[in-house]
């Protein structure tokens, strides 16, 4: 987080005590797409997303952030397709990655 601070707003200098680090731990097992556990080689349907991948050039995706609503917008459309998941492609329409 950004820390405790004396006024909401984006600003850093309102940060009085420096950044919290909170870590959320968990081990999960493969499911499909019905929440039923599927073994390590079973196939996953997937589709491919009409939701491009976050560039890098505007949000780094190697800084884990909270910023993943393309991602989860990704995911409702392979829900509501009736697939495992969602591959979903870069900017310039090469793979990039799937949740």
């Amino acid at each position: 987080t950004r820390g405790e601070k004396v006024t909401s707003g984006m600003s850093p200098s309102n940060n009085q005590s420096g950044p919290c680090l909170i870590v959320l731990a968990e081990w999960k097992s493969l499911v499909d797409s019905s929440g039923r556990p599927v073994g390590p080689q079973a196939a996953q349907r997937l589709i491919t997303s009409a939701i491009r991948r976050n560039t890098p050039a505007c949000l780094d995706s190697k800084i884990h952030h909270n910023n993943l609503l393309n991602n989860i917008l990704a995911k409702i459309q392979a829900n509501l397709a009736g697939a495992d998941d969602a591959l979903m492609l870069d900017m310039a329409g090469f793979v990039s990655e799937t949740n």
